[in-house]
């Protein structure tokens, strides 16, 4: 086959959805013997009937509903190479348009925006922080182009893709006066004993440190819930109680050892921290460009639990 004409394709497509060659002219702006015309060459070039009448509406052969999804295709992907054609003419002046949870916006961005602008002066960057269920909501909806948050494998309203940036093992922390800090191991009994200060307004990471506790058989009544990481941190350091934090959002107070991380027995609370995409947009050069950075930002960090050092209190399932 040899396609003389592009709109050969768009031509078909538009009369399978309009069932009309009167309405399929008046979308494509040509005249109704140009529709004719088109779709009379496209099927001389297949060498088969695409369409058949049946008093005045009009229906696809057998050959039509196989060569229907093949058309569209084609037209999908020159509809997005034009895209990226034009992104490529555009991209130095455009929005960068992205949603950050609360963590990631203070540890992963603040230095790395300061290094895409200096990349990129004349890209408007636009960032809204939120929950991570809120960055799905608005990357459907197409408020945002990118998010940066923690991995919900679970969530099925908001399909998206998701390019991972690295993975983190919640730890307790305690301040180098608790008493933790000098035990040789951690039993439920002192778990159960203590008040535990959590930081996060994230549905997902709740989920995980609640079932944690369920599956010890303790219940969560003692737990305190905090605005952020920085508060939990300065609570934990004055003995109020146990903290739950990822070991990469304290460097700075283990460093200097300010702050001590003991590993949560028995059922590690492990998440996986990315760049969320709609699947339906093809990413834009900007947006592949953002995603290379911050990739390779966090590779400099070593922000993975696999990376940073191992804590040394070992933790026994002991009453």
């Amino acid at each position: 086959m040899f396609l003389h004409d592009i709109r050969q394709l768009q031509a078909f497509r538009s009369l399978v959805q309009t069932h009309s060659f009167t309405e399929t002219a008046r979308e494509l702006y040509v005249t109704q013997a140009a529709i004719s015309y088109s779709i009379k060459n496209l099927e001389i070039s297949l060498g088969c009937k695409l369409f058949v009448r049946s008093g005045r509406d009009i229906f696809l052969t057998a050959e039509g509903k196989i060569f229907l999804p093949h058309c569209t295709v084609v037209l999908q992907r020159l509809t997005l190479a034009e895209e990226e054609i034009a992104n490529i003419k555009n991209w130095g002046n455009s929005v960068l348009k992205l949603g950050a949870s609360e963590a990631a916006c203070e540890y992963l961005l603040q230095t790395l925006l300061g290094k895409f602008r200096e990349s990129f002066p004349d890209v408007v960057i636009d960032l809204i922080p939120a929950s991570t269920d809120e960055l799905l909501v608005m990357l459907d909806s197409g408020e945002i182009d990118l998010a940066i948050g923690v991995n919900i494998t679970s969530h099925k309203k908001y399909p998206y893709l998701f390019y991972k940036l690295f993975e983190d093992e919640k730890t307790f922390i305690v301040s180098p006066r608790h008493p933790w800090a000098k035990k040789d191991t951690l039993t439920d009994a002192d778990i159960a004993k203590e008040s535990i200060i959590t930081a996060t307004r994230h549905r997902h990471t709740k989920q995980l440190i609640e079932a944690y506790f369920e599956s010890l058989g303790i219940p969560m009544t003692r737990a305190i819930e905090v605005f952020n990481v920085d508060i939990q941190k300065k609570m934990v350091a004055m003995d109020l109680g146990v903290g739950i934090a990822s070991p990469w959002m304290l460097i700075d107070e283990l460093s200097a050892g300010n702050l001590i991380t003991i590993p949560i027995p028995q059922k590690p609370i492990i998440r996986f921290w990315g760049v969320m995409a709609n699947r339906d947009h093809a990413l834009s050069m900007v947006q592949q460009s953002f995603i290379r950075m911050l990739e390779e930002s966090v590779r400099i960090l070593s922000l993975s639990s696999r990376s940073l050092p191992k804590p040394s209190l070992r933790c026994d399932k002991k009453d």
